[in-house]
């Protein structure tokens, strides 16, 4: 009985630590967490140029925008003289390399007329409305294999206008009995003769071919057992062009590469340390919260590999300690011999928008590394926007407490997949504005977590009482049993 009472206090006293964890723990928490550096609203008017109709512009983001706007830049608002918001897309500006490339069109509809001497004339028309790129070339597709044929094509706008030849005797052939080697297309030479749309005409010589048999027979005569004589008959088969598709060629410019654009990012405050302890160097460094994905470092130095690290620091810290979140690792080196050359002094992390950051460079025990210097680049971005030629417009920013928007930008969407180029917006220097602050709904009693926990908090102090009373009064009943049995 002495076991069972010890044992129910225990386990009250374990729970009432519980729960005081548990009603701490988020108050705790909470006084851990990093604020946020105070912003100040600003607005800056929008310059786009004179235009006609609504249409698209965009607005790249400086690092003033950067280095005062929220960290996910949920306060980002775009308002016109109204004062209603315009709905944007926030993106990172990309730079793309184009390229041609054929594209091929099946053709519909041919018509086919044999003429003498084994020739065919294939006549097919393209709609200029329809394809309104030139036509470069025509290709035949067919399972077709060891010939040869010429062919010529013309074309005329519409009926009544005389025939223009575009190419003339052009081989189309196939040689897969000696190799993989075969054309198949008929190629306009001439860019000026490009026809857009029209009618066709393709006249081919001799589309049916005397070939080999590829079996040969052998004729043995034979007189008394014996043979006296042997012929070897080679068989002719006639082997038609079957043409299976006909397609015509365009040219069209397509994204060969695409690279994120960078834009060069002002840092200050440098500060390099070389600690002996460690065996390594730091170099500190602030950049105002302006987006940055690249740092590269520089040196007159040479002929060195070191081990490196990428360090950003939190915009407030946590009591004395600071906390470093590491961005990469890599390895600098500098490599400059007669014959070898290689340089690599660039880390590159995701966007970060940090204050505080910090190279390690770890020298082991090798010499500091000397004469170094620093350059960050960070990523391009920019607002696109509707802009209507009766409006004016201007961003504001620099509100915390502004929820992030959700938009509809589909008028925004079927503007770029249409190619269509975008205006150059230009933002003014920011002014400062006064923004009442957000109205925040009352809460209500059942979700107001303080009240909520310290009603939970002495319900459980008055049952945890109770308990503790009933064990001793346990205890108590358990002690006179004992003394009246004796």
């Amino acid at each position: 009985m002495i076991f069972l009472r010890n044992q129910i206090r225990n386990q009250i006293g374990a729970g009432l630590v519980t729960i005081v964890g548990c009603l701490l723990s988020p108050q705790y928490v909470q006084s851990q967490s990093i604020e946020g550096e105070a912003l100040t609203p600003v607005v800056r008017s929008i310059s786009v140029q004179t235009l006609d109709k609504t249409t698209v512009a965009k607005l790249p983001l400086d690092h003033q925008v950067y280095g005062n706007a929220t960290e996910d830049l949920s306060d980002l608002r775009i308002v016109d003289d109204r004062g209603i918001e315009m709905p944007f897309l926030l993106q990172n500006v990309i730079a793309t390399t184009k390229k041609s490339a054929p594209r091929f069109v099946e053709v519909h509809e041919p018509s086919l007329s044999p003429i003498e001497d084994d020739g065919l004339i294939i006549e097919f028309e393209i709609d200029p409305a329809k394809y309104t790129q030139p036509i470069r070339g025509v290709k035949l597709l067919t399972h077709a294999v060891n010939f040869e044929h010429l062919v010529s094509l013309d074309h005329r706008e519409s009926d009544g206008h005389p025939w223009r030849t575009l190419a003339s005797d052009v081989l189309l052939y196939d040689y897969s009995q000696f190799m993989d080697v075969h054309n198949n297309e008929v190629v306009i030479a001439n860019e000026s003769d490009f026809p857009v749309g029209g009618q066709f005409r393709m006249r081919m010589a001799k589309v049916v071919q005397a070939q080999q048999s590829r079996w040969t027979a052998i004729k043995r005569t034979l007189q008394d057992g014996r043979e006296t004589n042997r012929e070897e008959i080679y068989e002719l088969n006639r082997q038609p062009l079957r043409i299976d598709r006909i397609m015509f060629s365009q040219n069209f410019e397509v994204v060969d590469r695409a690279q994120l654009q960078l834009r060069e990012v002002a840092i200050g405050n440098v500060h390099i340390t070389n600690d002996k302890v460690s065996r390594s160097t730091w170099i500190d460094f602030e950049c105002e919260r302006d987006l940055l994905s690249e740092v590269t470092l520089a040196t007159s130095a040479s002929n060195f590999s070191r081990n490196c690290q990428f360090l950003c620091r939190a915009t407030a810290t946590i009591g004395d300690k600071e906390e470093w979140q590491s961005l990469g690792t890599m390895t600098l080196t500098k490599i400059d011999v007669t014959g070898v050359e290689f340089v690599q002094l660039t880390m590159s992390c995701s966007p970060q928008r940090a204050k505080h950051y910090r190279f390690v460079i770890e020298n082991g025990d090798n010499p500091p590394i000397e004469d170094l210097h620093l350059s960050a680049r960070g990523p391009r971005q920019e607002l696109l926007f509707l802009v209507s030629p009766e409006r004016t417009y201007s961003l504001t920013y620099g509100v915390s407490d502004r929820p992030k928007p959700s938009y509809d930008t589909v008028a925004i969407d079927a503007a770029l997949r249409a190619n269509i180029l975008p205006l150059d917006a230009v933002p003014s220097a920011p002014v400062k504005i006064d923004i009442p602050p957000r109205d925040v709904p009352k809460v209500k009693w059942y979700e107001n977590m303080p009240l909520v926990f310290g009603t939970i908090f002495g319900l459980v102090v008055v049952l945890a009482a109770a308990l503790y009373q009933a064990a001793i009064r346990l205890g108590q009943i358990q002690g006179s049993t004992d003394s009246s049995t004796q």
